[in-house]
């Protein structure tokens, strides 16, 4: 994917089938810290859940 940082609605979720997601938060000034690694059944993207529905983040 090409890295990108948005605010989108989030109408869906991903379920990690195989390998390994890690999840981080940009801090300015300093390298992105890990904040969680998720693996193989785990779910991504719980902004379909809870309102207002729109994600925060960024991909790479």
């Amino acid at each position: 994917m090409n890295a990108s940082s948005r605010k989108a609605d989030g109408p869906h979720f991903w379920l990690i089938r195989s390998g390994q997601v890690e999840v981080d938060i940009r801090v300015p000034g300093r390298r992105a810290a890990v904040i969680e690694t998720l693996g193989q059944d785990d779910l991504l993207g719980w902004s379909w859940l809870f309102s207002p529905h729109v994600w925060h983040m960024a991909r790479t």
